[in-house]
């Protein structure tokens, strides 16, 4: 609201929303990584990340 009336105050009044950088493409290893949780799904991120040549970090996202 404050920002608004910081724009609005200086005769900016457009209303409409700004462009926003899109959502990140959806990793193509992601059929993969479904896959392997089809065949077992008590992997842990660590065993995920290691047949996938990814990080943990990678995995949790």
């Amino acid at each position: 609201c404050e920002d608004w009336f910081k724009r609005f105050r200086s005769g900016d009044f457009d209303t409409d929303d700004k462009k926003r950088s899109e959502r990140p493409k959806t990793s193509r290893r992601t059929p993969i990584c479904k896959r392997l949780l089809d065949e077992d799904d008590t992997q842990t991120q660590d065993q995920l990340a290691e047949a996938l040549n990814m990080t943990r970090q990678d995995i949790s996202k």
